[in-house]
């Protein structure tokens, strides 16, 4: 009887050692176990760290739980990222940051205008630090700028051309620039803007009939410059009279002078219109577009004048007739009378 209470006592102690035990512990925020044991038994104490790339917010805080029991006690211990700190300045030009100076961060290089990145553009954050080594910014450079036609260099050519660098160009005598005369090494390593052209510009004396020159020089007429023309009296301009000789030719195109248009009068319906060799007619109403014919080399007043005249002296010959008829008339009626009171 004896021995039954000893091994049920026995049994009792093993199942309650066995049910003392704390499941892993499962901490997170980048800590991590330093040992792994088979079981976590009542008293175990369990030792952490923080994981690759972190280190404690505070160093004096412990890192130490205890199982008691079924249950651990609360880890102190907090980790927060490894800072790699800045990498410095590279000569002309910088790093960039895109997520900060922290563990697992990506610093990029980058080279100011007119200069070129050799080496490793990037480099990263890792637990001991940065990665790779700092690149070089080596200035752009340039060939020898290009030869152009009718035109040469001002400066002595070189062998090579650093960013920025210019040169400029001129033309031949008689030759005119179109473009920048002035080009300069740019940071792709070519000059820019494009060379000039050096062109021969000229322009034909404008044929404008019943015109003439009153601004300007005589030809021959190179690029830029000007002529300004007037129409004749009794002409107007179609176009403009102020010319620019422009690489095209003239601008604008040389214009036309046409003969002004005037209006001939009519006379009023039922007027009498001068018929040579006869006295006279009434005129029908016309209803037709007036007609126009155009005028001479003369003026306007001209015009008038030699219009008016003849139409005055047709005029008093009307009048002379139409009165010398009725004079007539009236003389061979008065003979008639006389006639027939000498028959009675």
């Amino acid at each position: 009887m004896s021995q039954r209470v000893i091994v049920l006592f026995t049994c009792l102690m093993v199942v309650t050692e066995t049910r003392a035990e704390c499941e892993h512990p499962s901490v997170g925020g980048n800590r991590i176990l330093i040992e792994e044991p088979t079981n976590f038994t009542s008293g175990y104490e369990a030792k952490f760290k923080c994981a690759t790339g972190y280190k404690p917010v505070n160093p004096t805080s412990s890192n130490v739980i205890t199982c008691n029991g079924t249950q651990w006690t609360v880890l102190q211990l907090e980790c927060k990222k490894k800072s790699c700190g800045s990498l410095g300045e590279i000569p002309n030009g910088r790093y960039m940051y895109s997520d900060g100076l922290l563990f697992g961060s990506t610093a990029t290089a980058e080279c100011n205008v007119g200069y070129k990145l050799v080496g490793d553009n990037t480099r990263n954050c890792f637990s001991d630090g940065w990665s790779g080594r700092n690149p070089v910014c080596e200035v752009v450079k340039c060939t020898n700028p290009p030869h152009i036609k009718n035109g040469e260099l001002e400066d002595l050519i070189k062998e090579e051309y650093e960013y920025g660098e210019a040169v400029t160009y001129t033309c031949e005598h008689d030759f005119t620039p179109f473009g920048s005369l002035t080009i300069s090494c740019s940071e792709d390593g070519t000059f820019q803007p494009s060379p000039p052209e050096c062109l021969q510009v000229t322009c034909s004396e404008p044929d404008i009939q019943n015109g003439n020159r009153v601004r300007g020089a005589p030809p021959p007429y190179r690029y830029k410059h000007f002529v300004e023309y007037q129409c004749n009296s009794g002409y107007k301009m179609e176009g403009g009279g102020y010319l620019t000789c422009e690489e095209t030719g003239w601008n604008p195109p040389p214009p036309k002078c046409l003969p002004i248009a005037i209006t001939k009068p009519r006379p009023s319906p039922g007027t009498l219109e001068t018929i040579p060799g006869g006295y006279g007619s009434p005129r029908p109403p016309t209803t037709g577009p007036p007609t126009t014919t155009p005028p001479s080399n003369g003026s306007g007043l001209k015009l008038a004048f030699g219009l008016g005249i003849p139409i005055l002296l047709a005029t008093v010959v009307l009048v002379f007739f139409i009165k010398k008829r009725a004079s007539r008339n009236e003389h061979s009626l008065k003979v008639s009378t006389r006639n027939e009171d000498a028959e009675y």
